[in-house]
């Protein structure tokens, strides 16, 4: 569990606090981080300030999640460098 609210940035007032929807976001990161080595590299520098629900309706629940843009990086994948 401490391990997961890490996810959660050190600059963020959620971090000593965190509502029930950001520490189940920070579980759910860390999880696939730690479960899926081909996301590991991409998830483990990830972190995020907050998450609040924003919509909900019969079909589907919205979540907006605010992260640190300057920490996330993504693979390119081998058609995209291709082009």
């Amino acid at each position: 569990m401490a391990a997961a609210l890490n996810k959660i940035a050190a600059t963020s007032p959620s971090r000593q606090h965190p509502s029930e929807l950001e520490t189940s976001i920070a579980n759910a990161l860390y999880d696939l981080e730690s479960n899926i080595p081909d996301m590991k590299t991409a998830l483990r520098p990830l972190q995020f300030v907050s998450a609040r629900e924003v919509g909900y309706c019969s079909i589907a629940r919205l979540f907006a999640i605010r992260i640190h843009a300057a920490f996330v990086t993504y693979p390119m994948s081998a058609t995209a460098q291709a082009n």
